[in-house]
């Protein structure tokens, strides 16, 4: 597991222009790795609120506790088995508290992916007659500091043209809602990248991976009631530590199920030298 912290160096500009000190914080394999304990709990959705979180690393040097407690720090988690390792989280820190445990000191970051743009970033800008939804859109997510995501694969659905021109004006964010929505999309920012869906829509293509009880299943799934009437009933379940995220798709094998599962909220808890490793999906059959 490794958390890697980027600090804020005062520079003249906004929040896309500032530059950063990057520091890589090891986890510990196992008692006799000198690396730091390194533990996360990341809550996932597929709705637009800010996917959250909470990061506890213990015994950091008192120089690098400080410089965490900067405004504008921003981080990123990579876990996995072996050399299968992803990333699992990119956010700001919104809240940065030092605790003593012990002979130790826990420090705990609380962040949020894109958070301090999405309650801060403004727009005020005007497009000229003609300008399709794609381009105010990738326009948008600029000035969210985000990545486009999948929304290259989408221009088709954003083809509209607005023929008397278009004004976004107030917060990015509900600039972005209002424009997504009205033409019938959901979004969500995920890892630092704006990710745009259809209803019922999974993301991307390419291989779907089997959770078993050979491919990390534990436990067995449950039912859940729908989120809205009329919609499907949700299936949550527990596999061992999943590198997925919310619409994308998983395969589910028990007794009762046998299905691709779309994601709409994924928990990840692991502790690089402590019994937690899993992801807790709530998720709707594909195409149900």
């Amino acid at each position: 597991m490794r958390l890697t912290v980027a600090t804020p160096v005062p520079t003249p500009g906004n929040y896309r222009d500032t530059t950063f000190d990057v520091v890589a914080i090891n986890g510990a394999d196992d008692r006799k790795n000198p690396g730091n304990r390194v533990r996360f709990r990341a809550r996932k959705s597929h709705t637009k609120e800010p996917n959250t979180c909470e990061v506890t690393v213990t015994n950091l040097a008192p120089a690098t506790r400080a410089s965490l407690e900067k405004k504008g720090v921003k981080v990123q988690i990579e876990a996995g088995y072996s050399t299968a390792v992803a990333v699992y989280f990119v956010g700001d820190v919104r809240t940065c508290d030092h605790k003593r445990a012990g002979p130790d000191w826990d420090t705990v970051l609380k962040c949020g992916d894109g958070d301090r743009a999405f309650r801060f970033a403004q727009v005020s800008t005007s497009w000229a007659a003609g300008t399709t939804a794609s381009v105010i859109l990738t326009e948008l997510a600029d000035k969210l500091g985000l990545r486009v995501g999948n929304v290259p694969a989408r221009i088709s659905d954003f083809s509209l043209r607005f023929e008397a021109g278009y004004v976004a004006e107030g917060a990015t964010q509900r600039a972005i809602d209002r424009l997504v929505t009205s033409l019938g999309f959901t979004w969500s920012i995920q890892d630092g990248e704006l990710q745009v869906l259809a209803s019922g829509q999974a993301l991307g293509a390419g291989q779907i991976p089997l959770v078993d009880v050979e491919h990390g299943l534990i436990g067995s799934p449950e039912a859940g009631s729908p989120e809205k009437k009329g919609h499907a009933g949700t299936i949550s379940f527990k596999s061992l530590l999943l590198d997925r995220r919310p619409g994308q798709l998983v395969h589910l094998k028990s007794e009762r199920y046998d299905a691709d599962i779309r994601i709409k909220k994924i928990d990840h808890d692991a502790d690089i030298i402590g019994p937690s490793w899993y992801s807790d999906i709530t998720g709707v059959i594909h195409g149900g």
